[in-house]
């Protein structure tokens, strides 16, 4: 399951940090995470490494941000909040999300779970994210979509621009 959504935000106070201190080693853990998406596509190849494959993301509290305002917009009740900032020369492979943080805290109820991946951004010529067969472009800032655990997507930075992206991970309302 995915869909678009779009919200009305001002994300960029929340931008504003020392991203070093934030640094990810994606394939890493990905390599262990996704056995699924690698029994599907094949293992991940030696060429995706932690030096083109790394992240920055910076989880939130509730009390950071508007979380109310968040989970009016989204229709979610929002368990994790972070954003990711994907600098030029880097990419995450083909994977499905595992929920990881809600999956500890909630493990009957993993599997209703999902998240939004909201772009921080207007689009910009070589930032690239695939969800299910569907390659997007030209999107706005404040829209993305939401999606489950089943969902294959992937995200590349062939641009002169870091790339940055919301996730809210939860479960929907009724």
């Amino acid at each position: 399951m995915h869909k678009p959504i779009s919200i009305d935000y001002d994300f960029s106070s929340l931008l504003d940090i020392n991203w070093n201190d934030h640094l990810t080693h994606y394939i890493s853990f990905k390599k262990v995470e996704n056995t699924e998406t690698m029994k599907r596509f094949g293992p991940y190849p030696s060429t995706l490494t932690d030096y083109n494959t790394y992240i920055y993301q910076k989880f939130f509290e509730a009390d950071e941000v508007d979380l109310a305002l968040l989970q009016k917009q989204t229709n979610l009740t929002i368990h994790s909040i972070s954003i990711i900032k994907q600098v030029p020369g880097t990419v995450m492979p083909i994977h499905h999300d595992h929920f990881y943080k809600l999956r500890q805290k909630y493990p009957n109820e993993a599997d209703k779970a999902v998240r939004a991946n909201i772009f921080l951004q207007d689009w910009v010529w070589g930032h690239f994210f695939q969800i299910d067969d569907q390659s997007i472009s030209n999107w706005k800032q404040n829209t993305g979509f939401i999606f489950d655990n089943k969902v294959i997507h992937s995200s590349a930075n062939a641009s002169f621009l870091d790339k940055y992206t919301l996730q809210l991970t939860g479960f929907l309302n009724d």
